[in-house]
């Protein structure tokens, strides 16, 4: 055997085993996309169902709260009413006002009713108004 005919089997070894690297490589890069696609579709999905299941969970909260809230409203108001009506006040009424003892019949009665004396006063009351001006002259 030549020295010719063993270098070119040793390029053509080498040369092949170079091709099959990269074709290996490809490979490899197809499976990592891949890979990665799933992760990344699967990763979509979780975060979904987290969102899904936290609004679930919320709506729970927020109805279990307006129930309760229910529950406590009458309660509450039951509880603050007895406090209010059981407890005394501290504030001293003011003294009511004494009315005027009844004039007597001896006592003369005035010549004009007291409507028709509240009626004139009124309308002279209406007359100084209407008399008045609205704006002033110089």
């Amino acid at each position: 055997m030549n020295y010719f005919t063993i270098g070119l089997v040793a390029t053509a070894f080498v040369a092949g085993f170079i091709t099959q690297g990269w074709r290996k490589d490809a490979v490899i890069s197809e499976m990592v996309a891949a890979q990665s696609a799933a992760v990344a579709i699967a990763t979509t999905e979780v975060m979904n169902d987290n969102i899904r299941l936290q609004k679930k969970k919320d709506d729970a909260l927020y109805k279990q709260t307006l129930k309760l809230n229910k529950m406590l409203t009458l309660p509450l108001l039951l509880s603050l009413s007895l406090i209010g009506c059981g407890t005394t006040t501290s504030v001293v009424p003011p003294p009511s006002v004494h009315l005027p003892a009844p004039p007597l019949e001896t006592t003369p009665q005035p010549q004009t009713p007291y409507s028709e004396s509240v009626r004139l006063l009124l309308k002279r009351w209406q007359e100084k108004l209407t008399d008045t001006p609205l704006t002033q002259t110089r």
